[in-house]
């Protein structure tokens, strides 16, 4: 044992480190996302956590760009799940 005493914090650890990669990213809109947001959606349908965690973006950006791709009819809420998610597929 080191000097230091160790702890797991379980399923927060990886929140954790999510978040600070998140925080280490460049603050700036990427154009290219939509077109990354449909590639995943077009192997299986996500909802707006699972798109922000493969993307390596805030779920309020992957929900707001969803939010436009419904709004340009390329994308459809294909399914509810549970804690009121919405799959998101493509039209």
């Amino acid at each position: 044992m080191g000097e230091y005493p160790e702890i797991n914090l379980g399923y927060k650890d990886r929140k954790i480190k999510e978040f600070i990669n998140r925080i280490d990213k460049p603050k700036r809109y990427i154009r290219g996302n939509k077109e990354k947001l449909l590639l995943e959606l077009s192997k299986a349908d996500l909802t707006v956590n699972e798109l922000a965690l493969k993307l390596n973006m805030t779920r309020q950006g992957a929900r707001y760009l969803a939010k436009e791709l419904m709004n340009e009819n390329k994308i459809i809420v294909k399914s509810f799940v549970k804690y009121a998610a919405y799959k998101y597929g493509l039209r």
